[in-house]
């Protein structure tokens, strides 16, 4: 998984803060991010590292 903590603070972000498009582009980001199966693996650093609080609450 190549997807850092940061990135996903930005992705989540964008999907609840974004205009136009920009949400629906990180919504599927996120369904790519939650459907591989070593997603689990990060839960740790997501829950520890992400300074935008919804990204921990996916990361839950």
């Amino acid at each position: 998984m190549s997807v850092t903590v940061g990135e996903l603070d930005t992705t989540v972000r964008t999907f609840q803060e974004g205009k136009g498009d920009a949400p629906k582009q990180a919504q599927q980001q996120l369904n790519e991010f939650k459907s591989n199966p070593d997603a689990w693996l990060v839960v740790d650093k997501i829950l520890q590292e992400a300074q935008y609080m919804p990204t921990k609450y996916l990361g839950l």
